[in-house]
């Protein structure tokens, strides 16, 4: 099964690379999916259609994969801004997260 990070495929199927998405929050500029990554065992193999329980979310902006992905949607949203106010490289939104306690 061909996997995606495209965002309008996504709206219109859920074959996320990265595991299932619940939902999408369109925030502005900012699209941050919800999603359940693929299950991982221990000895750290992922399981491609295993959902683990866990929930993260990944980030879109300007309708651009910026290829991060956070543990909390507060932190999802401080790296959404940093991506598109300092640029790919920026660390930012982690230091921000960090700062706030949430990282």
């Amino acid at each position: 099964m061909n996997r995606t990070t495209n965002l309008n495929e996504l709206r219109q199927s859920n074959k996320f690379t990265w595991g299932n998405i619940i939902r999408f929050y369109d925030v502005g500029p900012y699209v941050i999916a919800e999603y359940n990554p693929w299950f991982r065992d221990v000895a750290g193999q992922v399981h491609v259609g295993d959902f683990s329980n866990e929930i993260y979310y990944h980030i879109w902006v300007d309708g651009r994969d910026s290829c991060r992905s956070s543990c909390t949607l507060e932190g999802a949203l401080a790296e959404a801004m940093a991506y598109k106010h300092d640029g790919i490289n920026s660390q930012a939104g982690m230091f921000f997260t960090r700062m706030i306690g949430i990282s």
